[in-house]
This record gives structure tokens, sequence and C-alpha cells, in this order.
């Protein structure tokens, strides 16, 4: 089994009142899904979570921007990269 994805314990601490959230996205990594995470000032602010669908094309999963940071554009951006990531193979 490959290591746990170095963004996991960021999730998880966008998620205090949901603590099994990041073990549901590490299981969906697991089964090869992959994430987009957005950082500011080195600080994880939302993910998108994505599997390849029918021809290749990327299906969300899940997307989730934190609180504070909703209403900045942060959830368009992380959408706008998906296209370019679809034929980029999964990063260990």
């Amino acid at each position: 089994m490959s290591s746990p994805h170095p963004d996991l314990p960021a999730i998880a601490a966008l998620h205090p009142e949901d603590r099994h959230r990041a073990e549901l996205i590490a299981q969906d990594l697991g089964r090869g899904a992959r994430l987009i995470a957005y950082r500011t000032e080195g600080v994880l602010r939302g993910y998108l979570l994505w599997v390849a669908g029918a021809e290749g094309r990327p299906v969300v999963t899940r997307l989730y921007v934190a609180p504070g940071w909703r209403r900045r554009g942060i959830a368009a951006r992380l959408r706008r990269r998906l296209p370019s990531l679809a034929a980029t193979p999964p990063q260990p």
C-alpha cells in the first residue's frame, strides 16, 4: 500500500467536526482518485477530489473550500485545473 497523501493532515484540520472525512478521502485516493489542493500562505484553504470518468474526462467527487475563504473564486480555480491534469499520471 502506498504512503498516505501529504495533504491528509491538512484536510483533517479543515474538518475538526468530522474526524472521518480525511479517512474517507484516503480511501478514495487508494481507489485511484486524485487530489488538487489550493493553498495560500502555505495553508490548505480548499481541495478538489476527482476521478477519471468516461473517456478519461474528470468527474469531481468532492469539492471543499474553508468557510472563511469562500466567495473568493477558489472553487472556480480548482475546477479550472481539471482539464490540464486529466492527462497527467497521479502523483505518488
